[in-house]
Parts: C-alpha cells; sequence; structure tokens
C-alpha cells in the first residue's frame, strides 16, 4: 500500500549570515501510512521541527524528495505555488505558540478563516466551523474572545481552524509544550479522538515520553538523523524499564 506520507533521503541545512550552512536534517527517510498516529520524539535540536515545516512545505529540502499519496509533492529547487496550496489543504499545521496561530478577536471568526480562505459559502463556512467547534469541545466559547482563554483552550481553537478546513493529516509541531497538564491533557485527547474516531494521520512532534507512548507508532531523530522507529507495544515495553 502506498504510504501516505513518504521522504526519501531528506536533507535540510540552515544558512547563517556568513553563507555558511549547518546541517538540520540528514538522509532522513521515513513512511507513514493513511491514518496513523506517529509521535517524532528527539531533543531539542534534534531536527523535529524542520522535519515538521518540511513536510507542511514552509521549508524546501536541501537534498531529497517527499511524497503526499504517492505523487511528488517537494524537492530541491523552487516549489510550485499550487502545489504548496494543496498540501496545506490536505495537510495542516498546529503550532507550538496559539498566540501565533490565532487571528482573529472572536473565537469563531478565527475558526472561520481557513474556510474562507478556500472561497466556500457563507452556510458551509457556519457548518464546519459549528462542527470544528464540537469536535474540540469549545462550541461554547464561539462568540469568546481568545484572549479570555486558557492556554488549552486556545491550542483546541487552533486545532478547529485546521480541522474546519478539512484536512487528512494535521501535524502538531510541539503543540503541548507550553501548556500546563490540564491543557496538555485537553490536547491529547483531543488528538487521540482525531485519529481513533476520523482516522486522521496525526504527526505529533514532541519531547514528552508519556505523549510518545500514546502513538501507535515513534521515529526518534537525533543529530538529525533518524535514530529509532519503533511501534507502540515495543515501544511501552522499553519506556517502562
Amino acid at each position: 500500500m502506498t504510504p501516505y506520507i513518504e521522504t526519501r533521503g531528506l536533507s535540510f541545512s540552515y544558512e547563517d549570515t556568513d553563507g555558511n550552512l549547518h546541517p538540520a536534517l540528514e538522509d532522513v527517510s521515513i513512511e507513514i501510512p493513511r491514518g496513523q498516529f506517529v509521535a517524532v520524539l528527539g531533543h531539542n535540536g534534534s531536527g523535529k521541527s524542520t522535519l515538521a515545516k518540511l513536510i507542511n512545505m514552509i521549508l524546501i529540502p536541501t537534498k531529497g524528495e517527499i511524497y503526499v499519496d504517492g505523487q511528488l509533492v517537494s524537492s530541491p529547487g523552487e516549489p510550485d505555488e499550487d502545489v504548496i496550496f494543496d498540501v496545506r489543504r490536505r495537510i495542516g499545521m498546529v503550532h507550538q505558540n496559539p498566540d501565533n496561530q490565532i487571528v482573529a478577536s472572536v473565537v469563531e471568526e478565527d475558526v472561520a478563516f481557513g474556510p474562507e480562505n478556500l472561497g466556500l459559502s457563507p452556510d458551509d463556512i457556519r457548518l464546519r466551523v459549528d462542527a470544528s467547534l464540537e469536535a474540540v469541545g469549545m462550541r461554547s466559547y464561539a462568540t469568546s474572545s481568545p484572549s479570555r482563554l486558557s492556554g488549552g483552550q486556545k491550542q483546541r481553537v487552533a486545532i478547529a481552524g485546521i480541522i474546519a478546513m478539512l484536512p487528512e493529516c494535521i501535524i502538531f509541531d510541539e503543540s503541548t509544550s507550553m501548556l500546563d497538564p490540564a491543557g496538555r491533557r485537553d490536547v491529547m485527547n483531543t488528538i487521540l479522538s482525531l485519529n481513533r474516531s476520523r482516522g486522521m494521520t496525526i504527526i505529533h512532534i514532541t519531547h514528552d515520553m508519556a505523549e510518545a507512548a500514546l502513538a501507535d507508532r515513534v521515529i526518534v531523530l537525533s543529530d538529525g538523523r533518524v535514530t529509532l522507529t519503533a511501534r507502540r507495544t515495543k515501544f511501552s515495553r522499553a519506556s517502562r524499564r
């Protein structure tokens, strides 16, 4: 079966102000089946967020290729704007700080932002906004100001904004790292529900072992390279030793 997301020999280097290249990801080849919940673990600077940004086409690889549903979408060189739009419609991304992702002063208006950019009718937007807020348990806050919400609630609003675009996959880029324990729990419950109830493909970038243990599979990065892949049963046994 064709993987939903596949990377082949993926590498990326950042350029400093003097023009020197610093490798962030080197020769990463992974396959993620449709509907799988994958956690990507690693210490700070291991390449986790770089991998997320490459898959979402925020960055373009220095070397290697990215395939989505069997189609080549990213490789070195100037990207195609239509391909970028299609990839970001199919693969949503929730960032570390929800304040950087929320753009409106009212919750329901923020969730409507993505569908509006897709050119949907007002009736369709209304349906998507209501369904997305319901999915993350935030419908009663539809007319609230995001500034009055807790960190976990803001993150759930950010997730609702992505869900409203009906993606096939969501990347969570350390989306729980700034939250208190209650907020982490709320967001992780939302992630699990999206995966188990909707069959959505999930990539969860984290440094939290307990969160990673909930995934179907774990990929560990160190110094920009894959050092371990393990399914949940094997990983869970190892983590308890």
